[in-house]
């Protein structure tokens, strides 16, 4: 009597010595049983099953052909070799229960012609050759069935891995909070597996061919899991082990754990390299999103035109079928011709819902006056346009998808679509909380609340805020000041100043603090210092690419102005960010103003930036010279450049400053924000000032440090204000604010958009 392992389960077969055929007592499985009886052999082709189990299909092809060298007779040696070639692994249907075949490998070539089978047929008796070819049949029509769907099928671009049902047949929490992930990943466009909804018409031996397609077109698979026991169990591995095994050989396959209600320990071995999220984590939908859109660029969203469509066919059909029992008795030429026109109608009707316009647009020509073919000609010519403006908020340009809405004026919903465009430009670039001094009332700080009230932290300088609250302008979206007075700016893009009667502007999207400050409208264009309240300055002392007011198509504003702007003066610097990468900017610098010629020349240089952060800062003619520029381009390549310079000894203190220049060049970065400044060191050895580049940013894991640097100064963190009157303030993801790396009680509302637009 010999003791085998089942190839299938694992479990142990006991099988008389003269019989070659098995059923296993644990999952009933039917096996034919090798022809040696060498105890090391046997350990030996067990090993090789036990790599079979594991989709480890090479390992396990090494073991069998040294066994054929052995049994070079052995009709089921022969047959582990064709299992391996075609990557076979039996896994239990969840369904009936039973255990069937699935394939990690597909060929043109059929299974019934491969030689290792005929090797099998050529050694097998008869009771074995009728087993071996009922599971070749099921193999092949596996694989026939792989390569036909392959075919006909739309690729996935995500593929979803979970356990669907407990031992009891009850459907887990797995599936519940899967089927949620589904949900939210179709409506954000992407066509998605998920096994309760894609193969809910299948049985089970029909499975294979949907999901290998599947699991060949995905770029990205989630496995949601809440337990060991689920993320292991046998259907589940061979989803994911095949997704790792295709993942081989395409590094542009992602796989991403997603668990609950468990520690990240007990995740699969192979899972320990992979970045995992927990799905009970605030904003894990929001950062997941971000992470999918890096690894798939978002297709163009139809789903609103595919259920507009589908009505509208859906109608054609109905109207037709009744056309056709009214007409065919009484008029069969003109039913021939209504039948005709219904189905070019149809046919340019699938054309216009799969983009092909072109091809729509000369149907519906010829179709002349047939019911609304004349409009839909004219939606050939303007769709593409709305589809590129769809494509732009789903890219996260908000601005160029609100302008790009505003031409297409009443075309569909493009005026509703402009309003979700523009609310969250306006969100991706709020001032959640500012520095602001007000005369003799002193110094103090203020913040957007969660509810979109205006606070004050606790150095309150008085009652300022209290003008502002929430009406008909909506909540507050960012605070600022400008001459010692609050202004806020509204939901609606109004924007209002303290104590004011009236508001101060309208259709704005972003605004800055200090004496001299500025708006950025809607139209793309910027506003003045002097058009909102702030003091007006000479523009003779300006260094500017051109006049504010000739700026356009701007999409974002960086600026920094000196602490001493607080107290009513101080200089500036204003960079506005194109909608192509360029870049304009004015620099008030009356003290140096070699310093702002410096950093307008190497502003000059940068091109296809997508964010930035400066600094400028001049003393009197004996004091140093600081400047510090960052910024960040379309193919995330961060470029750093700072400079510090003196004239003479420091006539207080008799000290000198380090000249000292940076410049760096990092590519493929990946952070969530950043903020430049200069930092100082006074050397007591050397009697030197030391001035320096100080570059925070938020890593993509949201924590808060310096550049390059892996102490962390703040975790959770997911936006940076940028350079308020010298003051770096911060936000977490539950919507603390940091004000100089300390936390405060205050909280703020956390936009969706601070991590989709990055």
């Amino acid at each position: 009597m010999q003791t085998f392992k089942c190839k299938i389960c694992g479990g142990s077969l006991t099988v008389a010595s003269k019989s070659r055929v098995a059923v296993c007592d644990y999952c009933g499985s039917k096996q034919i049983l090798p022809l040696f009886s060498d105890e090391s052999a046997q350990l030996l082709y067990d090993r090789g099953n036990s790599y079979l189990r594991q989709n480890e299909y090479d390992k396990a092809e090494t073991i069998f052909n040294q066994l054929l060298a052995l049994c070079p007779e052995d009709p089921e040696i022969y047959w582990d070799l064709v299992l391996c070639k075609y990557g076979v692994t039996f896994v239990q249907d969840p369904k009936t229960g039973k255990y069937i075949p699935t394939c990690n490998r597909t060929y043109y070539e059929s299974i019934l012609n491969d030689k290792n089978y005929q090797k099998v047929l050529q050694y097998a008796d008869d009771e074995q050759t009728a087993y071996y070819r009922k599971t070749a049949e099921t193999i092949n029509n596996i694989q026939k069935g792989i390569l036909a769907v392959s075919k006909k099928e739309k690729p996935f671009d995500i593929f979803i891995s979970y356990k669907e049902t407990d031992s009891k047949g009850n459907r887990t929490k797995d599936s519940i909070a899967a089927q949620k992930l589904y949900e939210k990943l179709t409506e954000s466009g992407y066509k998605v597996f998920f096994s309760r909804i894609t193969l809910e018409d299948k049985i089970g031996t029909e499975y294979e061919p949907y999901i290998y397609a599947a699991l060949y077109s995905s770029k990205v698979m989630l496995t949601v899991c809440s337990s060991k026991e689920n993320i292991e169990s046998p259907w589940v591995r061979n989803e994911w082990s095949r997704f790792l095994t295709l993942r081989q050989n395409d590094a542009s396959k992602t796989l991403i754990p997603l668990y609950f209600d468990m520690p990240k320990t007990e995740l699969s071995e192979e899972f320990s390299l992979l970045s995992a999220y927990d799905m009970k984590v605030d904003g894990f939908e929001q950062e997941l999103l971000r992470g999918i859109k890096k690894l798939i660029p978002l297709p163009i969203m139809k789903a609103k035109r595919r259920k507009q469509i589908a009505k509208i066919t859906g109608i054609t059909a109905s109207v037709f079928c009744i056309a056709i029992i009214a007409v065919t008795a009484i008029f069969l030429p003109g039913y021939l011709e209504e039948k005709q026109h219904a189905e070019d109608y149809a046919k340019a009707i699938e054309m216009f819902e799969n983009a092909d316009y072109e091809g729509a647009s000369k149907i519906f020509t010829e179709l002349s006056d047939y019911k609304d073919s004349v409009e839909m000609v004219k939606n050939c010519a303007i769709q593409p346009e709305y589809d590129k403006a769809i494509q732009l908020v789903y890219d996260s340009k908000y601005a160029e998808a609100t302008w790009a809405f505003e031409a297409l004026g009443d075309y569909k919903d493009s005026k509703e679509q402009k309003q979700i465009a523009e609310t969250k430009w306006r969100e991706s670039l709020a001032t959640p909380a500012v520095a602001c001094y007000s005369g003799s009332s002193g110094y103090g700080s203020y913040y957007v609340s969660s509810n979109g009230s205006v606070e004050s932290f606790s150095n309150d300088i008085g009652s300022l805020h209290t003008d502002f609250k929430i009406g008909e302008h909506g909540k507050a979206v960012s605070v600022g000041h400008v001459s010692g007075k609050l202004n806020v700016l509204y939901e609606d893009g109004t924007l209002c100043l303290e104590n004011s009667s009236s508001s101060s502007a309208k259709n704005i999207i972003q605004i800055t603090s200090g004496a001299y400050c500025f708006a950025l409208q809607k139209n793309g264009a910027v506003l003045s210092s002097e058009k909102i309240g702030g003091a007006e300055f000479d523009n003779e002392d300006i260094i500017w690419s051109k006049p504010i007011s000739d700026w356009n198509n701007i999409v974002k504003l960086s600026y920094f102005v000196d602490s001493s702007a607080i107290f009513g003066f101080g200089g500036f610097c204003l960079i506005g960010i194109q909608s192509d990468g360029s870049l304009e900017w004015a620099i008030l610098d009356s003290s140096h103003k070699s310093t702002s010629e410096k950093a307008s020349e190497y502003l000059s240089s940068l091109e296809n930036i997508k964010d930035i952060s400066v600094v400028i800062y001049s003393g009197e003619e004996t004091s140093v010279d600081c400047i510090g520029i960052s910024a960040l381009d379309i193919n995330n390549t961060l470029y750093i450049w700072s400079e510090a310079n003196t004239g003479k000894e420091d006539p207080y203190s008799s000290l000198k400053i380090l000249n000292k220049t940076y410049e760096e060049t990092y590519k493929n970065i990946d952070i969530l924000d950043f903020s430049i400044k200069i930092n100082n060191n006074y050397d007591t050895n050397s009697n030197v000032w030391e001035y320096t580049i100080g570059l925070y940013v938020i890593d993509s894991d949201k924590t808060l440090r310096m550049f390059n640097n892996e102490k962390a100064t703040y975790a959770d963190v997911v936006y940076i204000v940028d350079n308020v009157a010298g003051d770096l303030f911060s936000i977490t993801q539950s919507g603390n604010i940091i004000q100089a790396e300390k936390s405060t009680e205050c909280k703020t509302k956390v936009h969706d958009v601070w991590l989709e637009g990055k």
